[in-house]
């Protein structure tokens, strides 16, 4: 049924609403345990197109579930992790009451590195635009925030570790996460 679904999403002239309704729609499928296993991994790339989407949609806010973070990050493709918190990240999702442990440590664990220097601060100015719009003293304010410090620290450690590199070898290879 999910491929069937992926090429009949696929088989349609690309639109935003298209893209819009693949994503919430995966979103809300992978927030079903029984279904999880069952989703392509060529759905995920319909994230990598970054929806906007309008007020209130509820996907989102299903799409920030422990377990869909968790199958995002099984598929350790830093831009897929990038582009799902980038859609994900959005004034008008309601994060849940008790944050989001796993959200943070996404970042911490997938998006170190130096070679994900790029990815970091696309996320950093995607959550600075997020910050300006929510109510001060707002919870999901204080998630944004812990998100963007979360980032603030990988990235510090990441260009530590570049200035700690030796000149000769320039970094030439990714050095791996602490």
């Amino acid at each position: 049924m999910m491929r069937l679904w992926m090429a009949a999403a696929s088989a349609v002239p690309y639109t935003d609403d298209i893209d819009r309704s693949v994503v919430i729609a995966l979103l809300e499928m992978a927030s079903l345990i029984p279904l999880r296993p069952h989703i392509p991994v060529s759905a995920w790339d319909w994230l990598k197109k970054r929806p906007v989407f309008p007020t209130g949609c509820v996907g989102l806010t299903q799409g920030t579930e422990d377990g869909v973070v968790e199958v995002v990050r099984r598929l350790r493709d830093v831009e897929l992790i990038t582009s799902y918190l980038f859609v994900v990240w959005s004034e008008w999702t309601d994060l849940p009451a008790w944050g989001c442990p796993t959200m943070t440590a996404l970042i911490r664990e997938e998006l170190c590195g130096i070679e994900a220097a790029g990815y970091r601060a696309d996320l950093i100015q995607r959550l600075d635009y997020v910050l300006s719009r929510l109510d001060p003293g707002s919870r999901n304010k204080q998630h944004y925030e812990k998100f963007r410090t979360a980032l603030l620290k990988v990235d510090e450690k990441a260009t530590e570790t570049l200035t700690r590199c030796h000149p000769i070898f320039m970094c030439a290879l990714p050095l791996p996460c602490p």
